[in-house]
């Protein structure tokens, strides 16, 4: 399956829902794989929910043309 596009995912999710999850680390299991733990510092958390929220904000425009 395709992943959807990274600039749809504020559109999907609120993204202050994700600084927590950043924040404590996340763990993603697929089938039998288990994916390394992505941890973030509070400034790398900021900048990455700085350009979600302006990648969703394009996405908004482009949707409302």
């Amino acid at each position: 399956t395709n992943a959807p596009a990274l600039a749809s995912f504020g559109q999907r999710w609120p993204l202050e829902n994700l600084e927590e999850a950043l924040a404590e680390g996340i763990t993603v299991l697929h089938e039998s794989v288990t994916m390394p733990e992505f941890s973030f510092t509070p400034e790398t958390i900021a900048d990455l929910l700085s350009y979600m929220e302006t990648l969703t904000r394009e996405a908004n425009a482009r949707a409302n043309q």
